[in-house]
């Protein structure tokens, strides 16, 4: 990756079919390594990328990438839900004042180089522009390197509301991506965040 990157090389488009191939690259390489109970790969296929974004056309219009504009290389993919657009598998439903960040997916060699916090301020801007909107929200796995950019960029930790809530959502997250992070790292499962845009 060229040491020149900067904020004004980098680009936000809406996602078209001509870059599904490499936005499903760029989502592999971050939760591709997410192995399943199965030892089934965290992303889908180009074929199964394609599929859903057909399927749920929705979807794809709040789909969003970070594009080198220098070399029109994808730097990073995020995929948002909102009120009446759930996300996909039926995982999250949005309340009416919500915009959620399904994935948010940075290349490896474009890390360390802004193009999270660019894609952050994008979502926030256009959670900002949806009517009646008033937070921001993602789950990020406990042990992700990533949960320190989205605190930086103002998301705060909700608890779980008692301790049921926290286990069914533990054993949810070892039963779809395992121990992504490696068996002896002490922590498990994930932490709900939210930003406030009032």
């Amino acid at each position: 990756m060229d040491s020149s990157l900067n904020n004004d090389n980098i680009e936000i488009v809406q996602l078209e079919e001509k870059y599904f191939a490499e936005a499903v690259e760029v989502l592999n390489q971050g939760f591709g390594t997410k192995r399943c109970c199965i030892c089934v790969s965290g992303v889908k296929g180009v074929r199964q990328f394609r599929q859903s974004h057909t399927a749920k056309p929705l979807k794809r219009e709040i789909a969003f990438l970070a594009i080198d504009k220098r070399t029109n290389t994808i730097l990073g993919v995020v995929q948002l839900s909102k009120p009446g657009v759930p996300a996909f598998f039926g995982m999250h439903t949005c309340a009416p004042n919500e915009v959620y960040i399904d994935q948010l997916g940075v290349a490896e060699d474009a890390r360390g180089r802004g193009v999270g916090t660019k894609l952050l301020e994008f979502c926030e801007n256009f959670a900002r522009n949806e009517p009646g909107i008033e937070i921001l929200t993602l789950d990020v796995l406990k042990g992700n390197k990533a949960l320190s950019l989205y605190e930086r960029f103002g998301f705060e930790i909700v608890p779980f509301s008692n301790a049921c809530e926290r286990g069914m959502w533990t054993f949810m997250v070892t039963l779809f991506v395992g121990r992504p992070y490696g068996w002896c790292n002490p922590e498990w499962g994930l932490h709900n965040m939210k930003k406030k845009l009032i």
